[in-house]
């Protein structure tokens, strides 16, 4: 595979190891790996960190590594995007999994015929291997979405140089009918995404998968989903936890030899009301 890899790891060795396993079937020529460091006087970390580190130094086939092993640690939102800009920093575009996401094989194969595809069209900003309903059949084999789901994708650095870690225009954005157009039918949604947006430009978290939504929507950019779930969320200890559902998402194979491409570049609403139920982010939702 020509695409580069970039493995986002950080203290759980038995979920490096089953992702590792994946990365290493697929065989990619360009491996990047980032580690975070270990939580400062935190002896239990220190030793974790340096078995998933040893697990990714097994490499048996053919293939360029490069490393950014942290002494320190950074934390998800310094940490998860640090080393996304790292990669970027390097490449054009490529694939990127954190120790949890765990793809099926086609994942690696749809991910480099999109990124190939698409690489032009500043309109779609992602690639995403995650459908949180799981199936969706729309009569090709992938559709476009305003929902940028980061359980295992990809993207170009094109798009990535516009991520806004502080989400500094939302003030203004807020006080616009901004969300009402991208979402005109799912009040829910706009709900969910106010309080998030809210919440990350009043006292920044830990969390940077936010951002990107924030940064995917006020470009005014599609993700692309598969109609088939390929990514199983292994980790259920971590940071942010998942409702069960979430993390036992049923993967299937894609196949390749005859992709089905969508005739154009618009968004079903129908399937995004969907998504949003399916994904469990309605029950987040806090009330008033």
């Amino acid at each position: 595979m020509n695409t580069p890899v970039l493995f986002l790891i950080y203290n759980r060795p038995e979920y490096t190891k089953e992702v590792f396993e994946s990365i290493r079937k697929a065989r990619p020529k360009n491996l990047f790996i980032h580690a975070d460091g270990p939580k400062k006087d935190n002896v239990k970390d220190v030793e974790l960190c340096a078995e998933a580190r040893s697990i990714v130094g097994r490499i048996d086939w053919d293939c360029e590594v490069k490393t950014l092993f942290r002494d320190e640690n950074f934390g998800c939102k310094l940490g998860m995007s640090g080393g996304i800009s790292w990669f970027f920093e390097n490449v054009e575009e490529g694939i990127i999994l954190e120790d949890d996401c765990l793809p099926n094989q086609s994942f690696f194969r749809y991910c480099e015929i999109l990124l190939n595809k698409y690489r032009h069209e500043e309109r779609v900003m992602m690639i995403s291997g995650s459908n949180p309903a799981v199936s969706i059949d729309v009569g090709t084999d992938y559709f476009f979405s305003r929902f940028y789901h980061i359980w295992g994708w990809a993207t170009w650095k094109r798009s990535w140089e516009k991520f806004d870690i502080e989400i500094s225009t939302w003030p203004t954005i807020k006080n616009s009918n901004f969300l009402e157009k991208m979402f005109p039918n799912n009040v829910a949604n706009r709900i969910f995404l106010t309080q998030m947006f809210d919440q990350i430009y009043a006292k920044p978290a830990s969390v940077w998968g936010v951002q990107w939504t924030y940064t995917c929507l006020t470009n005014n950019g599609f993700a692309i989903l598969p109609t088939h779930n390929m990514i199983s969320n292994i980790g259920f200890i971590g940071t942010h936890k998942m409702n069960d559902k979430q993390l036992t998402l049923e993967r299937k194979e894609m196949r390749m030899d005859a992709l089905r491409h969508p005739n154009k570049i618009e968004v079903n609403f129908a399937i995004e009301d969907r998504l949003f139920e399916s994904s469990g982010l309605k029950a987040l939702i806090k009330k008033e």
